[in-house]
């Protein structure tokens, strides 16, 4: 299953979550996406933030912790999408 999200600017791509084994896990399916979505929302927030203040450490220590969820085990099992091109989408959005 591929969901779609808009990353703004008429811009969209595809992340692909893992197919449910059975009909049962479909509310899963629900979750994976709106965990993804949320995390490209708190990865973009950062991101137009560190614009305003690129100094900030808090705001380079979120960042990391946004980039570790992309890479993490768990994101796999959410995603088969190269977490490095949703990221590298992101930063070519905020950087205009």
């Amino acid at each position: 299953m591929s969901i779609w999200i808009d990353i703004g600017k008429g811009r969209k791509y595809c992340v692909r979550i893992s197919e449910p084994v059975n009909r049962l896990q479909d509310p899963w399916d629900d979750l994976a996406q709106a965990v993804i979505l949320q995390a490209v929302k708190d990865y973009r927030k950062v991101l137009k933030a560190l614009v305003r203040r690129p100094d900030s450490l808090a705001l380079k220590k979120e960042k990391k912790q946004c980039e570790a969820f992309f890479r993490s085990v768990w994101f796999g099992v959410l995603s088969g999408t190269n977490p490095d091109f949703i990221l590298e989408e992101l930063r070519k959005e905020v950087a205009g």
